[in-house]
């Protein structure tokens, strides 16, 4: 066992200790997220790139626990600026531990608005998410639970294959909520060329891969090149022009 996997199983079990057999029965909530921090150079000396990755890693998946409760399914620039007053800027106290599943260090940036960055620092985050303390937040902002969404299915996991784009992978993940239906989407591993994600929501394997199709956005297409039910898995080959 590596000294990463040593720590992050400590954190578990002094947390365990420290709040006592309540926590055992608390809601908790796994989530993969991936953190991008756009560098200025202007801001490189007074900022930690990882750290800022980090924490935007931790806010997509305190955040996306948050919309499930609210029954949205969607992060539009609306709903970020309703989330931020409702929980505040400090994620720490809605998680109950994070880690780092990879550090992609900086690369080029693949989409970004300002001229100045032209680099970003890209880490994969585990965020155990305290369910009960996000519903608090929520309950007291006046935010209403939506109980009539859909019972969902176990997790399809979706390869894409040939999405190079950092933007068109973040527009894929958003439309598979947006405009697919799923109520959460997690990204299993990423890589440049490759990224496997899991998605739960009211479909199975074939429909979730008609829907994919059916996709399409800035610059990019998708085309099913394997389905396999039993499994419950699909490979979608990512068409993209440049």
């Amino acid at each position: 066992m590596n000294r990463e996997k040593v720590r992050w199983h400590w954190v578990v079990g002094l947390l365990v200790l420290v709040m006592g057999p309540a926590s055992a029965w608390a809601d908790l909530q796994r989530v993969e997220a991936v953190g991008s921090y756009g560098i200025s150079d202007k801001l490189r000396s007074r900022v930690t790139p990882r750290d800022e990755a980090v924490q935007k890693a931790v806010w997509e998946g305190v955040s996306r626990v948050a919309l499930e409760e609210i029954g949205e399914f969607s992060s539009t620039e609306e709903d970020v600026v309703v989330l931020r007053q409702a929980l505040g800027k400090d994620m720490l106290p809605y998680t109950r531990s994070f880690r780092i599943l990879e550090d992609k260090g900086e690369s080029p940036v693949l989409f970004e608005e300002d001229p100045d960055i032209s680099t970003e620092y890209i880490v994969v985050v585990e965020v155990l998410v305290d369910v009960d303390r996000v519903r608090s937040a929520l309950n007291q902002a006046g935010l209403t639970v939506d109980g009539g969404v859909q019972a969902v299915n176990e997790p399809i996991i979706v390869e894409l294959i040939g999405v190079g784009r950092y933007d068109a992978f973040e527009a894929i993940r958003s439309a598979l909520v947006s405009e697919v239906g799923a109520v959460r989407v997690e990204t299993l591993g990423f890589a440049r060329e490759r990224q496997l994600l899991s998605v739960v929501g009211p479909f199975g394997p074939d429909e979730l891969s008609a829907a994919m199709q059916r996709l399409a956005g800035g610059g990019w297409s998708l085309e099913t090149i394997g389905i396999d039910e039993f499994s419950r898995r699909i490979r979608v080959q990512g068409l993209i022009v440049p």
